[in-house]
């Protein structure tokens, strides 16, 4: 399989400048893991939506415009109370999506092994902050797919981390998001 994805990827340039639209698929996966001063919790993004630009020349990917956007309510943990807690801390009912839209993207690497680095503008519970996101990416015929981890100090976003039975159980400050996605 992987000859074939060469070949193809060898082939394909010669026939000159690739652009493609990309949009993210369903396989997508995209969790968040925090801490508290009683236990760790998670939390996973039952949908994202997401577009990329990617233009191919030869062993050259180049990509733009990458944009997300989740519903805060899509944020789920298994637990309501738990949901509940987090719709409000992440101000839900005035601010009900969070974003991302990249300002520049930079890559790396062949199309097989590619490394990504997104610059650009996170929007949490309506407070932007410029941010940047790194990637390991893999390109075929069949998608662009890529993983990585991102930190983000909710404090900075003016989020205060919620605590619950009159203190006795307060949340961490920052959170891990934790991404495999993939783009068709």
């Amino acid at each position: 399989m992987k000859i074939l994805t060469w070949i193809l990827l060898t082939l394909i340039p010669a026939f000159g400048l690739a652009q493609q639209d990309m949009h993210l698929t369903d396989e997508s996966s995209v969790s968040i893991y925090g801490t508290s001063n009683v236990h760790d919790w998670s939390e996973h993004c039952e949908a994202v939506k997401g577009t990329i630009q990617l233009t191919q020349e030869g062993d050259e990917i180049d990509l733009e415009g990458l944009n997300f956007k989740v519903q805060v309510t899509d944020i789920k943990s298994g637990k309501n109370t738990m949901d509940n807690y987090t719709y409000e801390a992440l101000l839900e009912e005035e601010y009900p999506t969070i974003t991302f839209k990249s300002t520049e993207v930079t890559t790396s690497g062949s199309p097989l092994s590619l490394k990504v680095v997104a610059d650009g503008k996170l929007t949490i519970a309506g407070n932007t902050q410029t941010e940047r996101i790194n990637a390991s990416c893999t390109y075929s015929p069949y998608g662009l797919k890529c993983s990585g981890v991102k930190v983000v100090d909710m404090t900075k976003f003016g989020i205060e981390p919620p605590s619950v039975m009159f203190g006795a159980m307060t949340v961490g400050k920052e959170v891990e998001i934790h991404y495999e996605i993939e783009f068709k």
